[in-house]
């Protein structure tokens, strides 16, 4: 998912502060920032966007990136933004521009936490921006980097309630530059497929998202590589009237996505 995966990128960032603020005024002179913040940034170019396993840009390149500025206290705040087409236009959208804030910090030696709050907005439509609660928890377990997480969307003027639970492991393959990593959403509500559509009705139900990838740095480039498949079939697309002969391509199938991203 996105949006937390930002967040835990917030948080990655928060563990290193300690040794960012030893710099101290020096830092501060060549950024203009006080050392006690960090400013980053992170863009990329991927093959489809996906969100928790849905095609929001109908199967074309999306390009996406977003700014986070963390305080060594734990709080962060950020802004990320993506492209659209198809289902993802939400009634006409092109562009989905995501606000956060949230706080993270650590359990001693144990795990890292994250909370937080993230507006969704899509410019140019009604009615189809909404606010999100999440949470994540997260361990290394056996050499392996482990997170498990919830996204609560509440009833909105827009939109009954809606819930999202996750579990994300990634590790490195020892002697080599590759990172191996997997993902398992479950999605109830709202949201349960497909929320806010370009035909404006709701889906009141549930599915299953599941990815596993692979990724490399090359030359401060990180490279991606995922495979992403929902429970969702055929059938039941085109039953709820989003897929078929004059729909357009299924939105829910499985796919491979590519990506290249830089970080700063």
């Amino acid at each position: 998912m996105k949006k937390i995966v930002l967040a835990g990128a917030a948080l990655a960032t928060l563990s290193a502060l300690p040794a960012y603020a030893q710099t101290g005024l020096e830092e501060a002179e060549s950024t203009g920032i006080p050392s006690d913040w960090e400013l980053s940034g992170n863009v990329g170019l991927f093959s489809e966007y996906r969100f928790r396993g849905i095609d929001f840009s109908d199967g074309d390149l999306a390009l996406q990136g977003g700014i986070d500025l963390a305080h060594s206290s734990g709080f962060y705040v950020g802004t990320w933004a993506s492209n659209l087409a198809g289902f993802g236009d939400f009634g006409g959208s092109h562009v989905e521009v995501d606000l956060y804030a949230g706080f993270g910090g650590d359990f001693g030696s144990v795990g890292v936490y994250d909370v937080g709050v993230l507006w969704y907005l899509y410019p140019g439509t009604d009615d189809t921006d909404y606010v999100e609660l999440y949470g994540s928890v997260g361990a290394d377990i056996a050499g392996a980097e482990t997170t498990v997480g919830i996204a609560w969307a509440p009833d909105q003027a827009n939109a009954d309630d809606s819930l999202y639970l996750y579990g994300d492991v990634g590790f490195g393959i020892p002697n080599t530059p590759i990172a191996l990593s997997a993902h398992l959403g479950y999605t109830d509500g709202f949201f349960g497929f497909g929320g806010l559509g370009t035909s404006g009705v709701s889906y009141d139900d549930n599915y299953i998202d599941y990815s596993i990838g692979a990724s490399t740095d090359i030359y401060g480039l990180e490279l991606g590589v995922a495979y992403v498949d929902t429970d969702i079939d055929e059938d039941r697309e085109i039953d709820l009237g989003l897929a078929g002969p004059g729909v357009g391509s299924l939105i829910a199938d499985d796919t491979v996505v590519v990506s290249i991203a830089y970080s700063f």
